[in-house]
């Protein structure tokens, strides 16, 4: 009898172990390309069923080209304060966090709603973490996203993607996906013509995806959300929305 108590104590542990690493596992990355003047594809994709395809935003990833293709070209003064990193707190902040995130992904929706809300709050706040938002697109609709977030003033920034995050299911995965997007754009004051603008602009488009493969190669990430801290010459990768381990590292950094 006590042996199958065991087996049961053992069974329920093991699965909350599963569940839990579900709950904070990094979502995995489709694959990244070094996009050295190749159009952009992201591979390995998982197959799709018939009922879950829904009609793409009017975005396409054969017209992003590699930086070299446009770095003797100026750029629009407009433009360059789409390209302008998004940060958040004192640039002097002892300790630099930086934030890798697809819009639609559902762990990096949780985390943002959550974790980072605590971090804003306890840390940013405080002047005690300097933080840059880094755009990690999986698809067509993260990047969209990205984009117009980008387009919307920049004081809206955080406000905006705080909108996506939070409203994630509800523009991510459905099929009037671009109508619903463009209402909230119009929320940050941006009419159609503006969201249409916004996502027929390849300077920005190329910027994103070349500033996520620079990233993605030198951290290393293969999945979002995963959060960098650093401090002097001291780096720490977190995996996943793992907010115990990010709080701790923070604290620790913090205090040193």
């Amino acid at each position: 009898m006590k042996s199958i108590w065991l087996t049961i104590l053992g069974g329920l542990l093991f699965f909350g172990i599963v569940y839990y690493m579900n709950q904070v596992a990094p979502t995995p990355m489709p694959g990244l390309t070094a996009n050295k003047g190749e159009t952009v594809i992201f591979e390995n994709s998982a197959p799709v069923s018939p009922e879950d395809v829904y009609e793409p935003l009017d975005l396409s990833f054969n017209i992003i080209k590699s930086a070299n293709a446009t770095e003797n070209k100026p750029v629009a003064v407009s433009t360059l304060a789409k390209l302008a990193p998004r940060t958040m707190g004192d640039e002097n902040a002892p300790v630099k966090m930086y934030v890798f995130s697809s819009l639609t992904c559902s762990h990096c929706a949780d985390f943002h709603v959550k974790a980072l809300k605590k971090v804003e709050k306890d840390f940013i706040e405080t002047g005690k973490v300097f933080l840059t938002y880094v755009d990690f697109p999986f698809d067509n609709r993260a990047l969209a996203g990205a984009m117009l977030a980008r387009c919307a003033k920049k004081e809206n920034y955080f406000k905006f993607l705080n909108l996506l995050f939070e409203n994630q299911e509800n523009w991510a995965f459905k099929p009037n996906a671009q109508e619903i997007v463009t209402a909230y754009a119009s929320l940050q004051g941006m009419t159609k013509g503006d969201v249409r603008a916004c996502l027929s602009d390849k300077t920005l488009q190329q910027h994103i995806i070349v500033n996520r493969d620079k990233y993605a190669q030198q951290y290393k990430i293969n999945g979002t959300p995963t959060t960098v801290v650093v401090k002097g010459n001291q780096t720490e990768i977190i995996s996943g929305a793992d907010e115990v381990k990010l709080l701790s590292v923070l604290n620790k950094m913090s205090k040193e």
